[in-house]
């Protein structure tokens, strides 16, 4: 497995999620809460995370450009 591929199910799950929920604010005063639940995610699908809640947004971008294992 590389990097950033993961099953099909799990970037459809992903997909889903990152598709309903707004990029973090760069204010903390404004930010959703959304990335918690996209580090839960992320890190239950294998994946080390680092960084404020633009890191892991963009991180999920990333995961999501690769697509997913045939």
């Amino acid at each position: 497995m590389s990097e950033y591929k993961i099953l099909k199910s799990q970037w459809d799950k992903l997909n889903d999620f990152y598709q309903k929920i707004q990029p973090p604010a760069q204010s903390e005063l404004y930010a959703s809460g959304d990335h918690y639940l996209l580090y839960k995610m992320l890190t239950e699908m294998g994946f080390r995370l680092e960084g404020d809640a633009v890191d892991i947004y963009e991180k999920a971008g990333e995961i999501l450009a690769a697509g997913w294992e045939k």
